[in-house]
Parts: structure tokens; C-alpha cells; sequence
């Protein structure tokens, strides 16, 4: 099975008002979740960023999923991966 797996680089403690985006972030993915299309998110270490693993979708369509994020605006890098799930 198809993954996109999205390697974000964000330094949350750079991120002003991140109480408040922090809720709709969450919100954002559940809402993902509950469409089938995003299947886990993994927070890195040391608030340093996230990796999203995508199903039944395309890298495109994963690229503006993602701008959706509130946060996507103080993502630092945004790394797309497209894998094969082999068991």
C-alpha cells in the first residue's frame, strides 16, 4: 500500500501564541483522520517538529492537506516522501 510520509522541521518554541494554534492544529488532524486520509503523526523529540503519515491520496493533494495546518506557516521544512507499505 501507497504511504506519503511528511517530515516536518518546526521549532515550536519559535511559535508565537502556540496555546491557541496548538487545539486547531489537532483539530485540523482529526479532522484528516476522519476522512481516512491521514493515518498517524508522530511528534519528534525536543518540540522540534512532526512526521504525518498519509494513505488514499497523492503527494499533491498531501501538499495542500498540509498548508491547512494552522502551523504550516512556521513549518521550517517540509520533506514529502512517497513509500510502499510492505507489511
Amino acid at each position: 500500500m501507497k504511504r506519503i510520509l511528511v517530515n516536518i522541521k518546526c521549532d515550536l518554541n519559535n511559535v508565537p501564541d502556540l496555546d491557541v494554534l496548538l487545539p486547531k492544529e489537532y483539530e485540523t488532524a482529526g479532522r484528516l483522520r476522519e476522512m481516512g486520509i491521514l493515518e498517524h503523526v508522530f511528534s519528534k523529540d525536543n518540540a522540534n517538529g512532526a512526521v504525518l503519515i498519509f494513505k488514499n491520496t497523492d503527494e499533491e493533494q498531501v501538499k495542500q492537506y498540509v498548508e491547512t495546518f494552522p502551523l504550516s506557516p512556521y513549518f521550517d521544512t517540509v520533506e514529502y516522501i512517497s513509500a510502499e507499505m510492505n507489511f
